[in-house]
């Protein structure tokens, strides 16, 4: 699936922002985030791009679990949930 054809709705309250947050910061600590990739055969470019972030930001948080912040988290979280819900997953 290309990344282009996934669109990404913005967190609009500081509630669903700080969610957001919080599970992009756990799937980057338990590896999640790499196996939702992987799961929607992306590269770490691809995504990066869904981010709006350096390929390098995503390589740390799938590598190293170091974890995105702020916005950065935001969309890598909701970009996350976007492959889960393209592939027929449940993003909760």
């Amino acid at each position: 699936m290309a990344a282009a054809t996934i669109m990404l709705m913005s967190a609009t309250t500081p509630i669903v922002d700080g969610l957001a947050i919080s599970t992009a910061r756990q799937l980057a600590r338990d590896g999640g985030g790499r196996r939702i990739r992987e799961l929607a055969g992306l590269s770490r470019r691809e995504l990066a791009r869904m981010v709006a972030t350096s390929e390098v930001n995503v390589w740390r948080w799938e590598e190293t679990g170091r974890q995105p912040r702020g916005q950065l988290a935001v969309r890598y979280g909701a970009a996350l949930s976007a492959l889960l819900k393209a592939n027929g997953e449940d993003a909760s």
